[in-house]
This record gives C-alpha cells, structure tokens and sequence, in this order.
C-alpha cells in the first residue's frame, strides 16, 4: 500500500518529529523522509527545516497546511 504523501505531511506538522511519525504509521524513518522529499520535490518548494531535535514548518508549509 503506497504512503499517503498528505497524510505525512500533516502528521509530520502535528508531531514535528520523523522518527515518531515513522514508528505511529509503522513505516521506517527513510521510507517517511524519502515521502516529504516526494511532496516537496511535486510542489517545488521545501516544507520543513530538519534538525537533530525534530523538524519545523517553513512559511511556504505553514501556508500550505489548512489546504490539506
């Protein structure tokens, strides 16, 4: 079953953290990153700034996020 590119995003803006939203949806950390990256790579911008401790929203993400 693919990964809803949707339902990530909006996980990974409610938790702010990959790792546990892999671990909630049962996915592996990469196959989550490797999905942002697919969103944003199909929207052309970037929506979160990474970091050791979790991510953040940019302001193109925070826009974004009542669309979805």
């Amino acid at each position: 079953m693919p990964i809803n590119k949707h339902k990530v995003f909006l996980k990974v803006a409610a938790i702010k953290n990959i790792s546990r939203v892999a671990e909630e949806m049962n996915y592996t950390q990469s196959a989550i990153s490797h999905t942002i990256k697919a969103l944003e790579t199909e929207l052309g911008v970037k929506l979160f700034v990474r970091s050791k401790t979790g991510v953040t929203l940019t302001a193109v993400a925070e826009e974004l996020l009542p669309l979805f």
